[in-house]
């Protein structure tokens, strides 16, 4: 007479089961979540697939653990086999699907321009856009956005790309040249490019970049000393301001 199934059984029956869910995670997963989860259960879900990965792998390893446990105390099954196999293969899938982001901040950019020359477009990291900074002024933060990390690290960089204003081109007689259309012809200014030490921070601030003769450029946030020892006026700001209100 066969003995009725014991309650370990049920549990070992029970994890097998999951092992096998968790090898279907993939396409059967994503169409739970696009076609039924979603819709009912928008926020918890949405918490959920955000940590999916990280659920598997610690339930696969537990379930791994559970069975090297019940092998010790009993004796090796073939469903042993399986369901170490199914936590072996649900582990892997995990963690090659794993990625940890680093918690960041999207703050807006300014500039200070120390410089006897206009500032016309500035790139922080490959993102930015237009900012026109006179010179010696104050470029008022408002464009968006540059992406930080929430804790600095030694050895932080930024790579700043800027272009100073052009000249209206000009014949030997020293004429404006004038295009087709009418208009006086541009020749634009090359871009330049630097990658300057970011100063350590604590908090969140808007992120400033500092321009110098000689194609110095600093940058800092406004939560640090840093931008209040660069962003005071210079003794060539003060001239050129005196000068440019006195005309």
């Amino acid at each position: 007479m066969k003995k009725p199934p014991q309650k370990r059984d049920w549990i070992m029956i029970s994890l097998m089961i999951l092992g096998a869910v968790i090898l279907m995670l993939g396409p059967v997963g994503q169409f739970l979540w696009f076609f039924i989860l979603r819709p009912l259960f928008w926020e918890a879900v949405f918490a959920l697939q955000r940590n999916l990965y990280w659920i598997v792998l610690i339930a696969s390893l537990c379930v791994f653990i559970f069975c090297l446990y019940d092998m010790k105390i009993r004796r090796f099954f073939p469903w042993h086999g399986v369901v170490m196999a199914l936590c072996l293969g649900g582990g892997t899938f995990a963690i090659m699907h794993i990625h940890i982001e680093e918690p960041t901040w999207e703050v807006s950019y300014g500039a200070v321009n120390h410089t006897d020359k206009s500032i016309v477009s500035i790139i922080i990291n490959g993102e930015g856009g237009i900012l026109h900074v006179t010179p010696h002024t104050v470029g008022t933060p408002g464009i968006c956005c540059v992406i930080v990390p929430q804790r600095w690290r030694p050895g932080l960089t930024a790579t700043i790309k800027w272009r100073e204003a052009g000249h209206w081109a000009t014949d030997a007689a020293g004429k404006v040249i004038y295009e087709d259309s009418g208009l006086p012809l541009l020749i634009e200014a090359p871009w330049k490019t630097r990658t300057v030490p970011i100063p350590q921070y604590i908090s969140e601030g808007a992120f400033y970049v500092f321009f110098y003769p000689n194609d110095e450029v600093r940058v800092a946030l406004t939560s640090t000393s840093e931008y209040l020892e660069w962003e005071e006026e210079t003794p060539e700001d003060a001239a050129y301001q005196a000068k440019e209100y006195a005309q």
